[in-house]
């Protein structure tokens, strides 16, 4: 596995700042706080985004700012700390160290909206930049993360739909 090299720490302002930002948002068919709970289970991460073969988070509960975990993926290894957190209703992350050098800097932002007892919209707001060297693949990228992203936000609400039960109080 190629060697894990550190990324810029960037904030919530970078989801406004970067040159590469945007927000996908899409209705979910569960509660605000049980999509949360599925946000924060381990688990339930490769269920809904292909590319993840595991989640591990590296801090012990209760979760908050400061809290970091690592994504895995084929070939791939993300280190990413917690510069936001809002219990049942936001997180924000950037990441930390990576062994891809696609990114100079990136960070996100999940959150999830009420819109009735059994429903949330979850928006999910994206930002990044390439190093230098990868400039002219920055808007390629870009168009290519929010077409993906829009699916993966897709097999979220499927996944809710049928594993809410698991996620309730």
């Amino acid at each position: 596995m190629p060697k894990m090299r550190q990324l810029r720490a960037v904030g919530a302002d970078y989801l406004d700042t970067a040159p590469v930002h945007g927000t996908i948002e899409h209705d979910i068919p569960a509660s605000a706080d049980v999509t949360f709970r599925a946000l924060e289970d381990a688990e339930s991460w490769p269920e809904f985004i292909g590319p993840i073969t595991e989640v591990i988070w590296t801090s012990p509960p209760p979760f908050g700012v400061g809290t970091t975990r690592t994504i895995k993926g084929r070939g791939t290894s993300i280190d990413e700390e917690f510069w936001g957190w809002e219990d049942g209703r936001s997180m924000g992350f950037c990441f930390a160290a990576a062994n891809v050098p696609v990114f100079a800097a990136f960070a996100e932002e999940w959150r999830v909206e009420p819109t009735g007892d059994d429903s949330c919209r979850l928006v999910w707001r994206y930002a990044f930049e390439t190093p230098r060297l990868a400039l002219p693949l920055q808007p390629v990228l870009g168009v290519g993360f929010k077409r993906q992203g829009a699916g993966f936000l897709r097999d979220l609400a499927e996944y809710m739909a049928t594993n809410k039960a698991k996620y309730s109080a």
